[in-house]
C-alpha cells in the first residue's frame, strides 16, 4: 500500500507521493494554471486538454495525481481557490462565470474518481458514462 500525505499550506492541495514513476507530486495549482493560460487566450482546444479524459503521454499518471490533489468535502472550495487565484491576474471573469468553471472542474473531478475506479475494478463503466454525461451537459 502506498502511503499519500495530504498536504495543505496556504490553500494549496499538494499530495505528497513516494517517487513512483519519477514523478514530482502534484500541486492542483499546475491544472489551473493551464486553464488560466487558455481562458486568457480564448483558445478553445487548449481549454479542452485540461479537462481531458486521458492523460498525455509525458504524464500518464496526472488523472490520478489531480484525483488525489483534493478530496470530496474541499473540492468545490479548492477548484473555486485556484480558479480565482489562476485568473485574477491574467483577464477578468465574473463572478457567475467562476462559478460555472468551478461546477465543470468539480464534476470533471468527480468523472476522473470513476475513471479511476472503473480502470481498477472498482466501479461500473456505466457509472464512468454517466460521470462524464454530467460534466458534458454543463459544457453545453
Amino acid at each position: 500500500i502506498k502511503s499519500t500525505l495530504l498536504h495543505r499550506c496556504s490553500h494549496k492541495a499538494t499530495i505528497r507521493t513516494p517517487n513512483y514513476a519519477n514523478e514530482p507530486s502534484f500541486n492542483m495549482n499546475e491544472l489551473f494554471e493551464d486553464f488560466a493560460k487558455a481562458y486568457a487566450l480564448r483558445n478553445g482546444y487548449l481549454l479542452a486538454q485540461t479537462i481531458s479524459p486521458v492523460p498525455p503521454p509525458n504524464e500518464p499518471h496526472r488523472l490520478k495525481r489531480i484525483w488525489q490533489s483534493t478530496n470530496s468535502h474541499s473540492a468545490k472550495g479548492d477548484i473555486k481557490h485556484f480558479i480565482k487565484s489562476q485568473t485574477s491576474s491574467r483577464k477578468t471573469i465574473s463572478h457567475d462565470e467562476v462559478n460555472g468553471w468551478v461546477e465543470v472542474y468539480v464534476a470533471y473531478w468527480n468523472a476522473i474518481g470513476e475513471i479511476l475506479a472503473g480502470e481498477n475494478g472498482k466501479s461500473s463503466w456505466t457509472k464512468v458514462y454517466e460521470a462524464w454525461k454530467e460534466l458534458t451537459s454543463m459544457l453545453i
